[in-house]
C-alpha cells in the first residue's frame, strides 16, 4: 500500500514520463516555451520534494532546451535515465515498507 507521499511522487514521475515521451515524439530541439514551462513546473515539484540530484539535471535540460545547445540529446538521457533509477527506488521503499508491515504483522500473531 503506498502512502500518500509515495503516491503523491509516483504521480510526479509519471507526468515526468508523459513530459519525457513528448519531448522524444516532438524531437528534442523543437520544444517550445509551453514545454519548457511544463518541465519547470516538474523541477520545482522534484526540488521541494528532495530529489535533488534529478531535478538538478532537469535544470540542466531545461538550460540546454532553452538555448538551442547541441548537447541536450546527453542531458535528456542523463535525466530519462536518473528517472528510471528514482521510479526503482520509490518500487524497494514501498516493497521494503510492506515486507516490514508484513513481518510486524506475523509477529503480533
Amino acid at each position: 500500500m503506498l502512502t500518500e507521499e509515495q503516491q503523491e511522487i509516483l504521480k510526479m514521475i509519471q507526468r515526468l514520463q508523459s513530459l519525457f515521451e513528448d519531448l522524444v515524439l516532438c524531437g528534442l530541439r523543437t520544444a517550445g516555451p509551453d514545454m519548457l514551462s511544463k518541465l519547470r513546473q516538474m523541477y520545482e515539484e522534484f526540488n521541494r520534494t528532495g530529489a535533488m540530484y534529478l531535478a538538478n539535471l532537469l535544470n540542466e535540460l531545461i538550460h540546454k532546451l532553452d538555448i538551442d545547445d547541441k548537447t541536450v540529446a546527453s542531458a535528456f538521457q542523463k535525466a530519462q535515465t536518473s528517472l528510471k533509477i528514482f521510479e526503482r527506488l520509490l518500487t524497494m521503499d514501498v516493497i521494503y515498507h510492506s515486507l516490514v508491515t508484513l513481518q510486524s504483522n506475523n509477529n503480533d500473531h
